[in-house]
This record gives structure tokens, C-alpha cells and sequence, in this order.
């Protein structure tokens, strides 16, 4: 019993805290690719497509096609075991929660999404 409890608790830290692989890509999200939409859609989940960039180590972003820049925290986390390049530079669907505001790396205030699904797009 005790042995089956570390297991359960390895597999469940392997992703870090809340950020869960999705299998399929969830359906109704709201897209959303302005500052506007996040305002309207602020803690809910929204389907988000731009290009992706690695803005450090651990973290990314994606650029809409009408400018908004989003932040994408702990990426490093949801890439575990894929290449980076295999996103780096094209356009990417990406699923998750949006907040209006969070500062990045840099210092910089942007919109981040904490992302749960992530395909590009063909």
C-alpha cells in the first residue's frame, strides 16, 4: 500500500503542479487574440494561435496575428522530454487558462496562459 502511495505521488509531480498533457484537443474554448478577449475571458480556459518563441530556459511565448504578445509559463515543465525546436517559430494552437496579467522573465507585463494542450498547426 505504502509503495503504491510513492508511486501515485512520482507519476503525479512528474508535469509539476496543474499542468496536465492533454491527450485530445478540448472543445468551446473562446479564441481569443486580443487584449480585449483576455479582458472578457480573464480565468477561463480560451484557445490561443500565433507563433511560438522560448524566451528563457524555462518559459515561452506565442505572438498573435493581431500583435498580442502571451506569456507561457513553464514550459519547460510541459515540453518535458520534446524538443523545443520542434515549436520555435511556427504557428501553434495552444488551449489553457488565460489571466490578464503576469510579468515574464524580463520584467515585462504581458497576458500569460498557463497551457494544457499545444499542436502545431499544419
Amino acid at each position: 500500500m505504502f509503495f503504491s502511495l510513492l508511486l501515485i505521488g512520482a507519476l503525479l509531480s512528474c508535469h509539476g503542479p496543474g499542468l496536465i498533457k492533454s491527450t485530445g484537443e478540448p472543445h468551446h474554448q473562446a479564441v481569443v487574440s486580443t487584449m480585449d478577449e483576455v479582458d472578457a475571458h480573464n480565468g477561463e480556459f480560451v484557445k490561443i494561435v500565433g507563433k511560438f518563441a522560448r524566451d528563457s530556459g524555462t518559459n515561452g511565448s506565442m505572438t498573435t496575428d493581431s500583435g498580442l504578445v502571451v506569456f507561457l509559463p513553464h514550459m519547460d515543465e510541459f515540453l518535458a522530454g520534446q524538443p523545443w525546436h520542434n515549436y520555435v517559430g511556427k504557428q501553434v494552437v495552444a488551449i489553457g487558462r488565460v489571466r490578464k496579467s503576469i510579468a515574464n522573465a524580463k520584467g515585462e507585463t504581458m497576458p500569460s496562459l498557463v497551457v494544457q494542450y499545444l499542436k502545431v498547426v499544419e
